[in-house]
């Protein structure tokens, strides 16, 4: 039996019985969720293979609260949208709440859609409103292919000319990646389209790319105040509704544990001083920057103990059904408190009901139509 038939078991008619019986309030849906469907939300998986029948059918059934596409799942702007349309179908059948479709278009070469919008990396362009209205065509293309979001808007700032982060950096000007962060979303929001600017709390500075190991930053508190942060406090004055947690080590944890792992980080300095109200996603567990030291299960739980709110595991499916036996597992035996959970749980769904992915009862009286499920 489905988690939602677990919950909204069927009722007999009339019709206003059934609906009076459904719940009425995002809170009341989390709080019917039973711990496999809430271990579920908060996880982010990547598919195999999009042309996979079987793989669609394994991440309907698991429920995720988000799927994001990569490189490798690419096959032409035709297949994505076959894919979406597929998956959607699946989830319907399954009864599982639909996920976020999310995908890595950060710009130019590190693009999962070759020849799609944004088609050159962030440094090259000449300025903040061109940049920008590129990433607003992303939106827009992106969506008609079925799309909800864009992970990785570039808001690090280069650390001078030889940034290891190279042209994936706008500029090295910290006033200048703010502007630039802020046109972007405003282009995203204006499509309706969830852009998630990276990477949290800044790696400009960092001492190599993510994609070389273990990555470390090494500027304190009050540095990142002063450059880093200043784009990722224009994307919260804009609205942004997520906001990609990077793996780097900072000198405030001793080196010691990365962003995405941080309790100082995902609660003392984003929620608590930059009083952030949105979705924290944290950066791919299966990354080269932290999978050599800690198990994707193991970061997931302590990710989510630290405050993250959406947890993304591109690879292996072992690896993300590991992590979501971890999840449920800490759930049962009080590692992880449902409270917190249940916290990140609806800011995820808050997030799919103005996307149109989940709608309530009183949504569906007021002629917004019924949830995607």
């Amino acid at each position: 039996m489905s988690f939602l038939a677990r919950i909204i078991p069927p009722l007999p008619s009339p019709a206003e019985e059934r609906v009076a019986a459904l719940p009425r309030t995002l809170a009341e849906l989390v709080r019917g969720l039973p711990p496999e469907a809430a271990a579920a939300q908060v996880l982010a998986v990547s598919p195999r293979a999009t042309a996979d029948p079987s793989e669609v059918e394994r991440l309907a059934r698991g429920g995720f609260g988000a799927v994001i596409l990569r490189r490798d799942d690419w096959r032409g702007a035709r297949a994505v949208r076959d894919f979406v349309v597929r998956l959607r179908a699946a989830v319907a059948r399954a009864r599982t709440i639909q996920p976020l479709v999310l995908v890595v278009q950060p710009g130019g070469s590190a693009n999962s859609f070759p020849g799609l919008p944004p088609e050159r990396p962030p440094a090259e362009f000449d300025t903040a409103r061109t940049a920008a209205a590129a990433y607003g065509r992303a939106a827009l293309t992106l969506r008609r292919l079925g799309v909800e979001g864009l992970i990785g808007l570039p808001a690090d700032v280069a650390a001078g000319e030889e940034s290891v982060l190279g042209t994936r950096v706008f500029s090295s000007d910290p006033a200048e990646v703010a502007t630039f962060v802020d046109l972007a979303l405003r282009a995203c929001q204006a499509a309706r389209f969830l852009c998630v600017p990276g990477s949290f709390p800044g790696i400009g500075a960092a001492d190599r790319p993510p994609e070389a190991g273990p990555v470390s930053v090494g500027l304190g508190l009050g540095d990142l105040r002063k450059r880093d942060l200043l784009a990722f406090r224009a994307a919260v004055d804009t609205g942004a509704a997520a906001l990609l947690v990077g793996h780097a080590l900072y000198p405030f944890e001793n080196f010691a544990v990365p962003a995405s792992m941080s309790r100082r980080v995902l609660v003392d300095l984003l929620r608590g001083e930059m009083r952030y109200p949105g979705i924290a996603i944290t950066d791919d567990f299966a990354s080269p920057a932290v999978r050599d030291f800690v198990r994707p299960d193991d970061a997931a739980v302590a990710a989510l103990r630290a405050g993250a709110d959406l947890v993304w595991i591109s690879e292996p499916a072992g690896s993300q059904q590991a992590a979501f036996a971890a999840v449920l597992r800490a759930l049962r035996d009080g590692r992880l408190q449902r409270a917190r959970i249940d916290q990140a749980v609806q800011r995820i769904l808050a997030l799919k009901r103005t996307l149109g992915l989940v709608a309530l009862p009183a949504q569906r009286g007021r002629g917004q139509g019924r949830a995607r499920r």
